[in-house]
């Protein structure tokens, strides 16, 4: 959904919601654009910033969801939208996707992202969490 500036802010101003949640599924263009058919990644992650920022003084919690793909799910990728969420303050949750395109690594391979999971998922082969 685009999110205009104007409702973005009558969001936050007028406390409509407890949690927004941004989809934004990659760390640059190249792999937000795969799966976001049209969408542009500068675009997408300034209106995650932009509404956090505003959001930071309020009850509306931001979150950033980083939906892992095999096209986005390289260690330079995750680790960047680590780094790119630290750095404007926004919480990350990874959600593994469980069908087309999923990301095929074992994981072995992906321990370090584990306190970054989505509540109520899990790594590829593994079963999911209870959300705790």
């Amino acid at each position: 959904m685009h999110l205009s500036p104007a409702m973005g802010q009558a969001l936050v101003d007028e406390q409509l919601l407890d949690w927004q949640i941004f989809s934004v599924d990659g760390c640059d263009e190249a792999t937000y654009g795969r799966y976001r058919v049209g969408g542009r990644f500068d675009v997408a992650f300034g209106n995650l910033v932009r509404c956090a920022r505003r959001a930071s003084s309020t009850k509306l919690h931001v979150v950033w969801q980083y939906v892992v793909f095999a096209w986005n799910d390289d260690d330079d990728h995750l680790q960047r939208a680590i780094q790119l969420a630290d750095d404007v303050g926004v919480p990350l949750q990874f959600d593994f996707a469980r069908a087309w395109g999923r990301s095929r690594r074992r994981p072995e391979e992906l321990r370090y992202p584990t306190p970054y999971l989505r509540p109520y998922t899990a790594l590829p082969g593994e079963r999911r969490r209870d959300g705790r």
